[in-house]
């Protein structure tokens, strides 16, 4: 071969490994991507706390008295049940012992197990919980009319579903193009960490980032709510690269 021809081959080959080193490059640090910015992290935590936290409604009430019947009727409780906003698929009741009770909705009032001895019990409502099963023979209910139970204030409060959490979590491992559209810009992403005070992680919900990119994070405090009303402290961490 003339050193002519050897000439060209070398000049292609230089441009092959020239081409190969930009998609290197390309590809590890993404030029697309901006600086990091606090406020896409602040967005993000934003996000997920509007789509992942449910209301729980809670009110203690006091029997004025028991008569050893094996449940109760809340008489003209109608507009209880609608303040709390209670169905048959997301109340449960406690006692003072915080022993969990059967209860439903039937005709508009509330209907609860009882416990012998036991005047005062709280009642939960939100979507997240996921009512116990059972059942009660109505003719075997005491019926307490509404100058016969003190209702005490109604509390809402909302807290991140464990629920939620979870079919998220789900989501992101197995369809993240999808979710990411949901919380954050195209060209940047986003994973969270669900922590235990013991500092172990419940939660994972992350991926492999690129070398060389800044990461942007927030760890903020959170309480999580279960399918029985249980309240949790936790931390999380939301990042953003």
């Amino acid at each position: 071969m003339n050193k002519s021809g050897t000439g060209h081959v070398e000049i292609i080959i230089s441009f092959v490994l020239f081409i190969g080193f930009l998609a290197f490059i390309l590809i590890a640090f993404n030029p697309l991507k901006g600086p990091p910015n606090p406020a896409i992290v602040n967005s993000v935590y934003n996000g997920l706390e509007e789509n992942l936290s449910v209301e729980l409604n809670k009110v203690s009430i006091n029997l004025d008295s028991t008569t050893g019947q094996s449940c109760f009727v809340l008489k003209d409780s109608n507009n209880l049940v609608s303040d709390l906003k209670c169905n048959n698929q997301n109340i449960i009741i406690r006692d003072k012992n915080n022993n969990k009770k059967y209860a439903e909705i039937v005709s508009g009032e509330i209907v609860s197990e009882i416990t012998s001895e036991n005047n005062f019990y709280t009642i939960y409502c939100s979507e997240e919980i996921e009512p116990i099963a059972g059942s009660v023979n109505l003719n075997l209910c005491e019926e307490y009319l509404g100058e016969e139970y003190e209702i005490g204030i109604i509390v809402s409060t909302n807290y991140w579903s464990l629920k939620k959490i979870t079919q998220l979590e789900n989501s992101y491992l197995n369809n993240y193009p999808v979710i990411k559209k949901e919380f954050i810009r195209d060209t940047s992403d986003f994973g969270f960490i669900v922590w235990n005070l013991d500092s172990s992680k419940d939660f994972d919900v992350t991926q492999e980032i690129p070398r060389g990119l800044d990461v942007v994070s927030k760890t903020l405090p959170i309480s999580i709510i279960d399918f029985e009303a249980n309240i949790t402290r936790h931390t999380i961490t939301v990042m953003t690269w």
